[in-house]
């Protein structure tokens, strides 16, 4: 009782503190807000609105300046005012004592951000990402050490505790012991309901933190089983990464390329819990859209051929990049309508030097620099010639007087008649088009299988203009154009990385030329084609790293170790499960018109779990059985790019259940004949935390 005495009176001490800081925070905050007021007041009333006036625009772009530096310190105030609110709920989460060698020992308190006594001079909690924090989710007691700035410090671990908080009281605390934080984590699991992904710092394993604490290296590739934590983890290292970065790192230069757009609703609230801005995310389907347009399949769709077998596997395989390697070289040297550039029965540029800088350039520099190089080229060129073409004219018109056919609207028009050649011949010689290129591919079956020594199966040829055909439109677009708009990325985080190809990865990696890569996968849990055994050395080629490390996460803390077993039949591996006892799965079998009946018992089943979904393999099998169960149930569907988030009971498609658990999963299967039926099964098992069902469609 004594020492949770005085573990309370360190609570109070610390509440004090963070009062002190918000009264301090919120003091400048007010004033930042009405000096904005002011400022923009003053801009409005002050500034001419006569923007020819150079000295008006100087006086604008004063206050413009001006209003950036007040509108970053409001947001950096306003991000205070958040942690500090954030930290009174927990000031921090556990307690360290650690004896460095030649001093006393130090009592450190680990939370999610620092916090410093402006008065005391002492350091009340200590962010979870510093060097010595890192200590806490060692596994270990006794002589341990970490890096700090000025090199190893050695010392002596003799305690780590955790404590569970009501409101401002000390609810209970626990020393852990050798196998830390199970205890807390066994109870974390356990609950039920959580709508969106949350911070785990407190409940992090040594394994997990040994990713987020990896250094800034090109690629961290963490392979990892389901509910294994990679996403989250992920998440974890960013927050890391933008405290160490020394301000390399920040949300506005980090992205994630997120599964679906619901996976994006999921984890948004992680990073803020941890006292950082959240940071962009984007699905791969957003990135063509970007780059290419509109008028792309949606992922979707696709999702719902892969699901019926109406795809070619043929454009997910490595193939089918070298074949568009082999394409686009043909299609350069053999194929594309090369002309001589000339003006006038002068040729500017010959069609040789076009061709020969194409071959030269292809796949190193965008084609289209040569392009605007040939362009300026010819029509400085052009414009030379025409000057003297036109001067030519004159003195003709001149001998032979006033002839209506040598007038100066008929040398106007002859000098058009010379410049639209000239344009024509300019045009097709230096026009390349991604698409045109791409689909002139699908002409001649023969010609094409020549150019490699792989077998082309027939439905690469029947079927085109998909979505799948778009990563080869948009392979060629970035080997023909330029792509600037993600240049300012420095770091990405690709999450469900097997799903992505060849060429999706090869796209990825140019796009982000300057970015350092954490990539996260599961070759199990794939949807898309059969599992790849190169995956791994598919990485290093794509991105031919300078450092890479891989580390794999081999536990499953999502699912109970009855669930983890019943999945792991459909891999041929045994996964680790962590020791959380539950309910063993079970099978049933029905029919077409039977299965909503065996759905709704289910249901009914499952009613006491605060978050259940019903997983089926396309968007039309659910949207008919969202109609059926919506008369019984208040169900949502999950499906369409606008729809939100939803956790109580929904109905959705086995490719937007990437990455999100749920309480319990009813997964509704009639593809125990389609050749990736395992890797389904797998994925829509590994959602469920506390119970399973299967109900299997006999045809």
């Amino acid at each position: 009782m004594l020492e949770l005495n005085k573990e309370q009176q360190y609570l109070d001490e610390t509440i004090q503190v963070i009062y002190k800081h918000l009264e301090k925070e919120n003091a400048f905050l007010s004033y930042l807000r009405k000096d904005a007021r002011q400022h923009n007041k003053e801009m409005i009333e002050e500034t001419s609105h006569d923007y020819s006036d150079i000295d008006v625009r100087a006086e604008l772009s004063q206050y413009l300046q001006s209003y950036q530096r007040n509108e970053t310190n409001l947001k950096a105030s306003t991000n205070k005012v958040e942690k500090l609110n954030r930290m009174l709920e927990k000031p921090y989460f556990g307690r360290l004592d650690f004896t460095e060698e030649g001093y006393d020992t130090e009592k450190l308190y680990i939370g999610i951000s620092h916090l410093f006594d402006n008065e005391t001079l002492d350091i009340k909690v200590y962010d979870w990402r510093s060097p010595i924090a890192g200590l806490y989710y060692e596994n270990k007691y006794g002589q341990l050490s970490y890096q700090s700035p000025d090199g190893e410090v050695k010392g002596n671990v003799s305690l780590k505790r955790q404590f569970l908080f009501d409101q401002e009281r000390i609810e209970s605390y626990y020393d852990l012991k050798d196998n830390a934080v199970d205890s807390q984590l066994l109870e974390v699991l356990s609950s039920k309901g959580n709508e969106k992904l949350h911070s785990v710092v407190e409940t992090i394993q040594q394994k997990q933190n040994d990713i987020i604490r990896t250094d800034d290296i090109d690629l961290l590739f963490v392979k990892g089983v389901p509910g294994s934590g990679k996403s989250i983890i992920a998440m974890h290292r960013l927050a890391y990464l933008m405290y160490h970065g020394q301000k390399k790192y920040t949300a506005q230069n980090m992205l994630i390329i997120s599964p679906n757009q619901f996976f994006k609703q999921y984890i948004d609230e992680v990073l803020p819990e941890l006292g950082e801005q959240a940071v962009s995310q984007k699905t791969y389907e957003d990135l063509l859209v970007d780059i290419l347009g509109d008028g792309i399949e949606t992922y979707a769709n696709h999702m719902d051929r892969v699901m019926k077998k109406h795809i070619s596997s043929f454009k997910n395989s490595k193939e089918y990049f070298v074949l568009l390697e082999k394409w686009f070289e043909y299609y350069l040297k053999h194929l594309h309508p090369y002309e001589d550039i000339y003006y006038n029965h002068k040729v500017l540029i010959q069609k040789d030097i076009i061709k020969n800088w194409y071959l030269r350039h292809k796949e190193k520099t965008p084609l289209s620099v040569g392009v605007d190089q040939f362009r300026t080229k010819a029509y400085s060129e052009q414009n030379y010639l025409q000057n003297a073409v036109r001067d030519k004219l004159k003195k003709i018109t001149l001998q032979l007087g006033n002839h209506p056919l040598h007038t100066s609207e008929a040398v106007d028009t002859k000098l058009r008649q010379y410049n639209n050649k000239f344009k024509q011949h300019m045009k097709r010689s230096l026009k390349l088009s991604p698409k045109a290129i791409y689909f002139k591919m699908f002409e001649n079956k023969e010609l094409l299988r020549s150019l490699v020594d792989f077998d082309i199966p027939n439905d690469f040829f029947s079927r085109y203009n998909q979505y799948e055909d778009f990563h080869g439109i948009f392979l060629y677009h970035s080997w023909i154009n330029p792509i600037q708009n993600y240049k300012h990325y420095k770091y990405i985080v690709i999450d469900e990385s097997q799903d992505y190809n060849y060429v999706q990865l090869y796209l990825m990696k140019k796009l982000f030329k300057q970015a350092n890569f954490t990539i996260l996968g599961d070759m199990n849990q794939t949807l898309h084609h059969t599992k790849r055994a190169t995956y791994h050395h598919d990485l290093e080629k794509i991105f031919k790293p300078n450092q890479m490390k891989m580390i794999e996460l081999e536990t499953c803390y999502r699912s109970t170790a009855s669930i983890t077993e019943f999945a792991s039949q459909f891999i041929k591996t045994e996964v680790k499960a962590f020791s959380r006892s539950g309910d063993m799965p079970t099978v049933i079998q029905s029919t077409y018109y039977k299965q909503h009946l065996h759905i709704s018992d289910a249901i009914e089943e499952f009613s006491d779990l605060e978050s259940v979904a019903v997983i089926v393999h396309t968007s039309q099998e659910a949207e008919r059985l969202y109609h059926k169960l919506k008369k019984t149930f208040d169900i949502s569907c999950m499906m369409g790019y606008h729809t939100k988030l939803k956790h109580r009971l929904v109905i959705l498609p086995i490719y937007y259940a990437k990455g999100l658990e749920f309480d319990g999963v009813i997964y509704v299967s009639n593809q125990q004949t389609h050749h990736l039926y395992d890797q389904f099964a797998y994925t829509a098992a590994t959602r469920a935390k506390h119970q399973l069902k299967f109900i299997e469609i006999q045809k």
